[in-house]
């Protein structure tokens, strides 16, 4: 429900003309209303199961149906409607009642004006609801598409609580030689420092503040006691939501394997191990430039995934990257290694295969 939305109002009231009032008073102050004359426990039953509800404004009893036993279909079902009871008096005892009951708030008789001060608070509040579960769905989501760059990344990854790991990520299993990322939750980060290093280790932790990065270089040994040259950056994160350090080695390499990296990671989509736009756009150009001179012919194939944007949405973010690394095997395993494949674009592919016989590209 936004501004624009209507509010879906269901109302228990005898009385059709006084139905028809409080809509006619909502609409007046300004809020487009879809509502809906509760008939009977069925007919309700039925509406609730149809539908989402926005609010509920209910007399304590209608048509041979109680507010009581309204608000206690609505707390088995879970379901997260604000009822707001009309009270068929003015005695300030019926709110203490309404509450009670469960509703969120009693309206005495003929306050219409205080009824509309509460419509609008609990209207508000249904609203911070429904975006904090939003929010929190998306930061789950994002905790998973997190998790998935973590596992799939190159880089060697920790996380670190009290000295102790509580995370390690597969190339940091890789880089330190341990059988299994699970060995890591007994293994304190400090026994995976060369002895020649340790006490540098301690005054690195030591001048590392709580809110800042630190970096510096260490020797480091593996599980098969072989000494690593490594960088080490240090700082503070989150894990599960919990406070912690994330701790990121990184070998020491020659400067020339160094360049080569740097080329290999500037030409590669990170998602899919393919090559990445700008790359695919720099051998396209050249290839062109082949073609007008007549010393190459080539074929560009442009695949794009059918519905991805509807997969995105009903799979989410981080299954939706598993497809596109699945598919981006598929097209490879069937594409000689001496045609281009690339990532071009969010749910497009593209192919650069050499010669001009379009049988042979299909």
């Amino acid at each position: 429900m936004n501004e624009k939305e209507p509010i879906r109002l269901l109302i228990l009231e005898e009385s059709q003309n006084r139905a028809e009032e409080l809509i006619v008073m909502l609409r007046t102050a300004g809020h487009a209303t879809r509502a809906h004359q509760i008939e009977s426990d069925g007919d309700f039953s039925l509406k609730i199961s149809e539908q989402k509800w926005d609010l509920v404004l209910a007399a304590s009893e209608a048509k041979g149906f109680t507010a009581a036993s309204l608000i206690s279909t609505i707390q088995t079902l879970d379901k997260d409607i604000p009822v707001i009871m009309l009270a068929d008096n003015r005695d300030p005892a019926s709110i203490t009642e309404g509450l009670k009951l469960g509703a969120a708030d009693v309206a005495l008789d003929d306050d219409d004006e205080r009824l509309l001060l509460l419509i609008e608070r609990e209207l508000g509040h249904l609203q911070n609801r429904r975006q904090r579960r939003k929010a929190e769905v998306e930061l789950r989501e994002t905790d998973r598409r997190n998790n998935l760059l973590l596992d799939s990344s190159t880089t060697a990854i920790a996380y670190v609580h009290e000295g102790m790991h509580i995370y390690t990520n597969a190339a940091y299993v890789d880089l330190f030689g341990y059988e299994d990322e699970d060995e890591y939750a007994g293994i304190p980060i400090i026994d995976l420092i060369g002895a020649e290093d340790q006490r540098k280790f301690k005054d690195f932790l030591k001048n590392l503040r709580e809110d800042e990065s630190g970096s510096d270089e260490f020797s480091c040994v593996n599980a098969e006691g072989t000494t690593l040259l490594t960088t080490l950056t240090m700082s503070p994160a989150t894990y599960d939501g919990e406070p912690c350090t994330q701790a990121i080695f990184k070998p020491l390499i020659g400067e020339a394997e160094l360049e080569d990296r740097i080329k290999e990671i500037s030409s590669q989509d990170l998602l899919t191990g393919l090559f990445n736009r700008q790359y695919f756009i720099e051998q396209l150009e050249s290839v062109v430039d082949n073609a007008t001179q007549r010393k190459q012919t080539a074929t560009i194939m442009y695949i794009v995934i059918d519905h991805f944007p509807r997969i995105r949405s009903e799979a989410g973010l981080s299954n939706a990257d598993l497809v596109l690394g699945d598919l981006a095997t598929v097209i490879r395993g069937k594409v000689p290694d001496d045609h281009m494949v690339a990532r071009f674009g969010d749910d497009v592919f593209a192919i650069l295969m050499e010669g001009n016989d379009k049988a042979v590209a299909e």
